[in-house]
């Protein structure tokens, strides 16, 4: 499998919530910070890196709480291997709105992911906010 290939498929992975898939893609050397290259310019409203696929994915009406919770565990995995905040925060402000970490709700299944991500955004980036 070649790098790109790899790369792709960890997306993949991201975007289908298979947690195993997100961890053997990583084990076997996916590049953290790849940004994948679209034929157009979308801007921030098409998931392009790992973490911005966690919350284009997260906004499927579809989703149950299982899938949410393999989300959450993507998430932390995803972080804690390096992954930038920077485009999940520009697609999250565009298509969402932002996120007031200061809200959370310790009941609400679905919003760890989101929180999480902002939460690492704003210790990384403090200047940004």
């Amino acid at each position: 499998m070649t790098n790109l290939e790899l790369n792709e498929a960890l997306l993949d992975a991201v975007a289908d919530h298979d947690l195993a898939a997100v961890q053997q893609c990583l084990k076997d050397g996916a590049d953290i910070l790849y940004v994948r290259t679209l034929d157009e310019d979308y801007g921030a409203v098409q998931p392009i890196t790992v973490l911005s696929m966690v919350l284009f994915r997260w906004s499927d009406c579809m989703l149950k709480e299982p899938d949410f919770l393999a989300f959450t565990e993507i998430t932390a995995l995803l972080l804690a291997h390096g992954a930038d905040t920077r485009q999940a925060i520009a697609l999250a402000a565009q298509n969402y709105d932002l996120h007031d970490v200061r809200l959370a709700d310790e009941n609400d299944f679905g919003m760890p992911p989101w929180q999480m991500i902002a939460k690492a955004h704003a210790q990384r980036y403090p200047d940004e906010l």
